[in-house]
């Protein structure tokens, strides 16, 4: 049987920053007949979602969580749109015989140069 006090010193000893509430709803859901300790069985039947909580606090803590890789695509397509743009401007004020053109491709050039 794993009481309160031995589950949350498990997360501390496999050194797992889970904050209480979250060790308390784990060790909830695991004790299925509500006795105040988990047995084996239940600790086992519980352990996918342990898993699961564990795997979810990591995610956030790395900064990987839904909301930054839905940042990280949405900026890199406005990277890539921009270069886009940026390479079809870019031949397109080459083939231009123009002054204006010319002008404008020196422009570019200069920018992109960092000149």
């Amino acid at each position: 049987e794993i009481t309160v006090e031995r589950f949350r010193s498990m997360f501390k000893e496999l050194d797992l920053n889970l904050d209480p509430a979250q060790q308390e709803r784990m060790f909830v859901y695991c004790d299925l007949d509500v006795n105040g300790s988990v047995s084996r069985l239940e600790f086992e039947e519980g352990w996918v979602y342990i898993m699961d909580e564990i795997t979810q606090n990591t995610i956030a803590q790395m900064g990987l969580g839904d909301g930054a890789i839905a940042f990280a695509v949405t900026s890199l397509f406005i990277f890539l749109a921009g270069l886009t743009i940026f390479l079809v401007l870019g031949l397109m004020m080459l083939s231009n015989e123009s002054n204006f053109a010319a002008v404008l491709s020196s422009m570019l050039i200069s920018g992109a140069g960092g000149v």
